[in-house]
């Protein structure tokens, strides 16, 4: 997708979309929200992770089904629980 796609999609100039991609700018809550719909994620999403990093702890976590969601929750708790 490209920078004005996007741009026109959330209602704002393509310029304005390079100022908040470069850091020029801040983001606004309603401009995650925004974003987040044109990219179909949440808005914590595009603050916590590279979306196209699939191999990173929040890509897989993306992947895992519910089940496996709460086998991973359980294993970092032992893990937490574990002195070293």
């Amino acid at each position: 997708m490209t920078l004005e796609t996007v741009a026109e999609r959330v209602g704002v100039t393509a310029g304005s979309l390079s100022q908040l991609e470069r850091g020029e700018i801040s983001y606004t809550q309603p401009m995650l929200e925004a974003l987040a719909g044109v990219f179909t994620c949440e808005p914590h999403d595009l603050l916590i992770r590279e979306p196209a990093e699939t191999e990173s702890f929040w890509g897989l976590w993306s992947q895992a089904t519910p089940g496996q969601k709460r086998q991973i929750v359980d294993i970092v708790r032992t893990l937490l629980t574990i002195e070293d």
